[in-house]
């Protein structure tokens, strides 16, 4: 459950130290153990709204 939990938070967006802090892990060992999993459409969605975010800055849009 904590793995579930803490890829939820990650793929909502949550910082890797709040949810680190949440779960009781250091955010170094958080990623050690939640980076490998599987990217999730949620976790896509929101690279991809980040991404044309920052492009939209960059080219003044």
């Amino acid at each position: 459950m904590r793995g579930i939990h803490a890829t939820a938070l990650l793929d909502a967006g949550i910082p890797v130290h709040t949810v680190a802090q949440r779960i009781g892990d250091d955010p170094a060992i958080l990623l050690r153990n939640y980076a490998k999993r599987k990217r999730t459409k949620a976790a896509d969605a929101n690279l991809t709204d980040a991404i044309e975010k920052f492009a939209s800055g960059l080219l003044g849009k």
